[in-house]
């Protein structure tokens, strides 16, 4: 197996944090003409027979096995529904979980409805990546709409596995394990959002978010971009990483990177089905000050660096980074997909057209950002797991970067501060809170938390990662902090407090620094 397809089948496990799920891909093709079901079989029985990835299954020691061809009829399934009814059939397959040890790995759904047909594929990601699905898509146009035979294949997936196992025992591999390795103390956490308490308790899932953006406006920040002479993928990045910046608490992280290209060049690796994928870290430096443009810019720079030393895998340093802390489940669950101009790089012209009910789901990862443009518009998907985030907070990240898109579209925008402001409803509030009438007595600030205590005793306070306190709480700490140090002041050489004596507390960021504070601060 490829380091990615093992991660993925240990992320599958329920004993790893945040798995419990397969690495699964639902998407769909409408077309609009009825599909004939017999004809959809006998193509999709010919695609079966071609591909060998699409009979792998997990054999003995965990290794790769594919199994021998015999027609599947059943390959194919006809559901004759109306608009109102398909949502019952989707839900069997948007996170269905195939048993690895039984081929195949996939289904091919056809859903017939009176002028048009639904060709719906559910895939396990561990036997094609999402290039190798559209390929698959490709052939069976080629064959069921043009009659076209197609070329045997000269390559197969197995000879991309022996030289991914080859590359570990080359200098270039070698070369780039000290690059990462020498990175590793300066790598960053992945990002900090907001997180609901106890979440991993919560049923494994994902929950599906979406936006489109016009070409028209799409076009423009493709041209701004090409003119100052960065990609569309990094203006991309940049505006995911600067959204996560916005809600959280570190301003320094990583951000986990899945790459869909092929390593080498020979010309039927495009035709051969399988998991291609490969995976870098990107360390992302909150940058205070700097223009949109020169922020994108050193990310694409630093990108160019990490991927130039990709032979020792994103996976492998994730290991490394586990290996050297006290915990073996080191995760990095922000990601970044692109498949900017993959429509271009294939050159297909597709006879059907993918609609919006596109899933997927990957274990141990937060939120899969997915970016990708076709004829008609830039599609953006954010893959979020279930139960890790408050809706609202999604919702903002999505609607804010679909407002930056809008103003990147404008040249001048480029030139000002890398800046994400908040959104509207957050503003508003703001506003209606500021807009206060009430003359409000001048207080010191310890005398007015201490009021609060007493007027609030049962309302929330403090909270922090491990604890919450309310009002009544926060007064009770404080006092038994205030005798322990007077009942203690001789041991602890406590003569007097005043303005200007010095008293150290920990800053530590949690209930209990503030409780210190507040202590010192009421004398």
């Amino acid at each position: 197996m490829t380091d990615v397809q093992q991660a993925y089948m240990l992320g599958r496990e329920e004993v790893f944090q945040y798995g419990g799920v397969s690495c699964h891909l639902y998407m769909e093709i409408e077309y609009d003409s009825v599909l004939d079901l017999d004809k959809t079989r006998k193509t999709w029985d010919t695609l079966f027979k071609r591909h060998e990835m699409l009979r792998m299954y997990i054999g003995k020691n965990n290794k790769q096995t594919i199994a021998k061809y015999i027609p599947y009829d059943f390959i194919v399934q006809e559901y004759e529904v109306d608009e109102n009814n398909v949502d019952n059939i989707r839900e069997q397959y948007y996170q269905k979980k195939y048993d690895l040890k039984s081929a195949p790995l996939f289904d091919i759904g056809v859903i017939n409805m009176k002028c048009k047909s639904i060709l719906f594929l559910s895939f396990d990601l561990m036997i094609a990546d999402w290039r190798s699905i559209w390929r698959l898509i490709f052939e069976f146009e080629q064959i069921y709409f043009h009659n076209n035979t197609l070329k045997e294949i000269n390559m197969k997936f197995k000879d991309h596995v022996r030289s991914c196992h080859m590359m570990k025992k080359s200098f270039k591999y070698f070369s780039d394990k000290e690059y990462w390795i020498n990175k590793i103390p300066n790598l960053q956490d992945a990002p900090q959002l907001p997180v609901k308490l106890n979440n991993n308790t919560e049923k494994s899932g994902f929950t599906h978010y979406s936006f489109s953006l016009d070409n028209k406006v799409w076009h423009k920040i493709v041209a701004i971009a090409k003119s100052r002479g960065v990609t569309s993928t990094t203006v991309l990045l940049a505006v995911y990483s600067l959204i996560l910046r916005k809600w959280s608490n570190n301003k320094d992280f990583t951000l986990n990177l899945t790459m869909l290209n092929r390593e080498y060049s020979e010309y039927d690796i495009d035709k051969v089905v399988g998991d291609f994928t490969g995976i870098t870290l990107l360390d992302c430096k909150d940058d205070y000050g700097l223009t949109f443009f020169n922020y994108a810019k050193e990310l694409q720079e630093t990108l160019i660096e990490n991927l130039e030393h990709s032979a020792f895998s994103g996976i492998e340093v994730i290991r490394a980074i586990s290996s050297g802390t006290n915990t073996n489940n080191i995760i990095m669950p922000y990601v970044f997909t692109s498949g900017i101009g993959f429509s271009k790089d294939l050159n297909y012209n597709y006879v059907g057209k993918m609609n919006d009910k596109i899933r997927s789901q990957t274990p141990q990862v937060f939120i899969d950002c997915q970016c990708m443009d076709d004829k008609d518009c830039l599609r953006v998907f954010f893959d979020v797991r279930n139960g890790i985030f408050d809706n609202r907070i999604v919702d903002d990240i999505k609607d804010s970067f679909l407002r930056y898109l809008h103003l990147l579209s404008e040249d001048e925008t480029w030139d000002r501060g890398a800046f994400v402001s908040l959104p509207e409803w957050h503003i508003n509030i703001i506003n209606s809170i500021n807009e206060v009438n009430e003359k409000l007595e001048l207080k010191r600030i310890d005398r007015a938390i201490y009021d609060s205590c007493l007027q609030n005793t049962d309302k929330i306070a403090l909270v922090d990662d491990n604890n919450t306190l309310t009002y009544s709480e926060l007064l009770s700490y404080a006092n038994k902090i205030k005798k322990f140090v007077w009942n203690n002041k001789t041991k602890m050489k406590v003569q007097y407090w005043n303005m200007h004596g010095k008293v150290c507390f920990s800053n530590c960021s949690s209930c209990w620094s503030v409780n210190e504070w507040f202590v010192i601060c009421s004398n």
